[in-house]
């Protein structure tokens, strides 16, 4: 708006809601008209800042249309168009349905509207009565979820809390005019702590010791087992392979026979069964000297009475 438009408004509004003093008897009082009379002069030097405190100062002692209205022309001159959109409202709501200031208002509605940005919070999932949506450090009341709530451009902080979730943080800018949707959306889930009391006849943690020591021993056994019997196949058909590699070495001079081919397809044969069982054997007995080395120790207190000193050994 010019200055000379933007002076002229005010002008307008004050006159007219000075002429309104007169005529309705639940107008403001002397202090609330001198202060009235005083934004009023606020603006005509130009100084929005002491004009918006004047003129604040007036609708709280009397809450009139024209405090009202005056206020949120100032507010719009000094950008802050989220309260001149709420003052706004509140004068057209005190404003008679013929009142040519109505005009005004929704005009001034308007032009504050399309400075503003716009934000609908959408839930995306179930959400609990107790999670909250905050902007701002504010809390958004639910009621206002999947509306557009109107908002000062720039940059806003939103912060989604809700009982057993990790809270959600995120930054978001938006622009004059611009309308974002922000998903509800819960955090991790946090796995509440066990409440379960104490059991006396819980196993202790020697005892839960002991368990895993056994258990480790008797797979060491096994992988023991396993060593030996795989080192006894490795030699078993070590043997057979060479007994066929004799017989290949007698049948096969410059030609092979055909018992000298069978024995040399069975050698090679045994030969690979014997390499994969010596290999097995190997990994058997190392995994079996892992376990047993791995074991948990035993612990076992001697407590050797010398006053006022103890020992512990472990083994």
């Amino acid at each position: 708006m010019h200055w000379h438009a933007f002076k002229v408004a005010f002008l307008t509004v004050g006159a007219m809601s000075m002429g309104a003093r007169h005529t309705q008897a639940a107008e403001p009082g002397p202090s609330s008209e001198v202060l009235f009379r005083e934004g009023r002069a606020a603006v005509a030097a130009a100084d929005y800042v002491t004009a918006r405190d004047k003129f604040a100062a007036s609708y709280r002692l009397e809450q009139t249309a024209g405090a009202a209205l005056n206020l949120a022309l100032a507010e719009e001159k000094l950008g802050r168009f989220l309260s001149a959109l709420e003052h706004v409202r509140a004068a057209t709501t005190l404003l008679p349905e013929n009142d040519e200031r109505r005009t005004l208002t929704q005009e001034l509605t308007t032009r504050v509207e399309r400075k503003l940005g716009r934000l609908r919070f959408v839930a995306a999932e179930p959400i609990g009565a107790s999670a909250e949506v905050a902007r701002d450090g504010v809390v958004v009341s639910r009621s206002d979820w999947n509306k557009v709530i109107f908002v000062e451009p720039g940059h806003h902080v939103i912060v989604i809390r809700a009982p057993a979730h990790s809270e959600r943080k995120f930054e978001l800018d938006i622009g004059e005019g611009a309308t974002l949707v922000v998903p509800i959306v819960l955090g991790v889930p946090i796995a509440p702590p066990s409440s379960i009391p104490s059991d006396p006849r819980r196993p202790s943690p020697d005892h839960d010791r002991s368990q895993e020591r056994a258990m480790m021993t008797t797979w060491g056994w096994i992988a023991a087992a396993g060593a030996v019997a795989s080192t006894g196949v490795s030699f078993g058909v070590g043997a057979l392979a060479l007994d066929r590699k004799a017989t290949v070495d007698r049948e096969c001079q410059a030609t092979c026979s055909d018992e000298g081919a069978r024995a040399s397809s069975q050698g090679r044969t045994f030969a690979t069964v014997a390499t994969v069982a010596g290999i097995s054997a190997l990994v058997l007995a190392g995994a079996s000297v892992t376990l047993f080395l791995a074991r948990p120790h035993k612990q076992s207190a001697l407590a050797v009475g010398l006053g006022r000193v103890d020992f512990a050994l472990t083994f």
